[in-house]
C-alpha cells in the first residue's frame, strides 16, 4: 500500500510539473475540417531564454471516420524576427506500433499529439513563427478538425 502512495505521488508531482513548463500552446481550427495540402498552419510565440532547451509538440483533433491513415507527415518550418530559418520533417502517428488508437478518444473523434522535436534549442532570444504543413504533397486531408502546438521548456537532467 506505501508502494501505491508513492507511485501516485511521484505521477502527480511530473504531472503538475509538466504543466508549469509549458511556455506556449494554442490551437488552431480547420475550415470545413479538411487540411488543404498547401495551407500551413501558423503559430507565434517568444523565446526568452535560448540557453533553455524545449520539447515541441504537435497535436491533431480528427475524425477517426474519415481519417484511416497511421500517421501525419509534417512539414515544419521555424523562423524568428531577427533571421533564424529552419525547416525539418516530422510525422504525428496516430496508431501505436499495435495498431491501437494514441492519445484520446470522444466517440469518433481522437485528440493525438507527439513530440516533433525533443530537447530543442532556439539560437535567440527572439519573436518566433513556427508553421506546420501536412506532408501528403498530391492531396487534402479531410477529417482533420484542427492542428494545436505546444512549446515546453525541457529538463536536461532527465535527457
Amino acid at each position: 500500500m506505501k508502494k501505491y502512495h508513492i507511485i501516485t505521488a511521484a505521477l502527480l508531482l511530473a504531472l503538475f510539473t509538466s504543466c508549469n513548463n509549458v511556455i506556449y500552446e494554442e490551437n488552431h481550427p480547420i475550415p470545413d475540417s479538411n487540411w488543404q495540402r498547401f495551407e500551413a498552419e501558423e503559430f507565434n510565440f517568444s523565446i526568452k531564454n535560448p540557453k533553455d532547451c524545449y520539447h515541441v509538440v504537435a497535436s491533431v483533433r480528427i475524425d477517426t471516420t474519415i481519417v484511416r491513415i497511421k500517421d501525419i507527415p509534417l512539414v515544419v518550418n521555424v523562423s524568428s524576427d531577427n533571421g533564424e530559418n529552419r525547416m525539418f520533417y516530422s510525422h504525428l502517428p496516430l496508431v501505436d506500433k499495435k495498431g491501437v488508437r494514441r492519445g484520446s478518444c470522444a466517440g469518433q473523434y481522437q485528440t493525438a499529439e507527439f513530440r516533433i522535436r525533443e530537447y530543442f534549442f532556439f539560437n535567440n532570444a527572439a519573436n518566433y513563427t513556427l508553421t506546420i504543413k501536412q506532408g501528403t504533397e498530391c492531396q487534402d486531408m479531410p477529417g482533420v478538425n484542427s492542428v494545436g502546438l505546444r512549446v515546453e521548456k525541457a529538463d536536461l537532467d532527465q535527457k
